[in-house]
């Protein structure tokens, strides 16, 4: 079963309103989908190449190419700071001819879309990005394919608008050093905007979908680690687009919790060992003391089988004693007998005598 295309944020216009060097309304847009077909240079590099079709912002210096950047980073809520300003009333039209302007307002309009996606393109379709303007500088570096007519091809898109998806955000900023957001017209906070943009998809905390001017030159001058916990490096960057260091608390707290279990096994294991060493003296004694109980259980039980022979053989004479004095009894019931019946002879015998005298 083919897996269906995920819809993806794309964005469709911006419109401003005397922000920066743009007096007046200006609508930069509609920006186009991104999509392409792949090329191989040559079988030897094996390298391929995107054929796009893109949106982009060019013009000589000073023409306000970076304040559209700045436009989009004063939606996303960054501070003024951010945005190469120090307070953020500076961001409100101030030219010679404009000098009365006491708002500035950009409005970002999204949408999300549905890549109609066939094998031929399916590995190259995109997802959950935002069309960065700075894709330029990857493509104008692009060696000697730039040259190429087909570079750029025209087609139909290929995706389709998922219906209800419109949706914009605004901010105003005022000379008075004031902000107000909004999205769809309605009055919010920054932090509506900002868990907005994070629900569809926008990393908001590392910015990975947008380059900053003078960001990659600044990059490849980082140290490979910071030299001090205050100061970044390039791993402490990278730990910063990936997310690990969002886990660092976690894992101090882990390291230290598991310094804590180890110093308890290892002294657990001390006593152990401990306990281990007095068992090895105590077993000679051990050894000893269950073959004194094993003989103390032998001659208890040859206690008592002597006793037990005693026993029986005091029964067996206590038995011929009993028939010895039985026959006894009996003689003797036999004497008694006798002599009764002698007593009665003699009896009668005296008193026939008598009546005979």
């Amino acid at each position: 079963m083919s897996q269906q295309p995920q819809p993806r944020l794309v964005l469709t216009k911006i419109e401003l309103e005397n922000f920066k060097s743009y007096y007046g309304r200006r609508i930069i847009g509609p920006f186009h989908k991104v999509k392409g077909r792949p090329k191989t240079q040559t079988a030897k590099t094996k390298t391929v190449f995107w054929t796009v079709r893109f949106s982009s912002i060019v013009g000589p210096n000073g023409s306000g190419k970076s304040n559209v950047i700045d436009a989009l980073l004063f939606v996303f809520g960054k501070r003024a700071s951010k945005i190469r300003l120090k307070k953020i009333s500076e961001l409100v039209h101030n030219s010679s001819d404009h000098p009365d302007c006491n708002q500035a307002k950009v409005t970002v309009f999204f949408q999300e879309i549905i890549d109609h996606v066939n094998n031929e393109n399916k590995k190259y379709a995109h997802t959950h990005t935002l069309a960065a303007m700075s894709l330029i500088l990857v493509l104008v570096n692009t060696p000697k394919q730039s040259n190429n007519k087909n570079w750029f091809e025209d087609s139909e898109d290929e995706y389709t608008a998922v219906e209800g998806s419109q949706f914009s955000i605004c901010r105003i900023a005022t000379k008075r050093n004031q902000s107000q957001y909004f999205i769809n017209g309605n009055a919010v906070t920054r932090t509506d905007v900002v868990n907005k943009l994070i629900s569809k998809g926008v990393d908001l905390s590392n910015n990975r979908f947008l380059i900053l001017q003078g960001e990659v030159e600044s990059i490849s001058l980082m140290k490979p680690k910071g030299p001090t916990p205050n100061e970044d490096g390039l791993l402490e960057y990278l730990e910063d687009i990936i997310g690990s260091n969002q886990f660092v608390e976690q894992i101090e707290k882990a390291k230290e919790g598991a310094e804590v279990l180890n110093a308890e096994v290892e002294e657990r294991l001390n006593r152990v060992k401990l306990v281990e060493k007095d068992r090895d003296k105590l077993e000679s004694a051990k050894n000893e003391a269950q073959e004194f109980v094993k003989k103390e259980l032998q001659l208890w039980k040859l206690s008592g089988i002597k006793k037990q022979i005693s026993i029986n053989q005091f029964q067996g004479e206590m038995k011929k004693s009993q028939e010895a004095l039985a026959e006894k009894l009996k003689q003797l019931q036999h004497y008694n007998d006798e002599i009764s019946l002698f007593q009665k002879s003699h009896t009668h015998t005296h008193t026939q005598t008598q009546i005979f005298a």
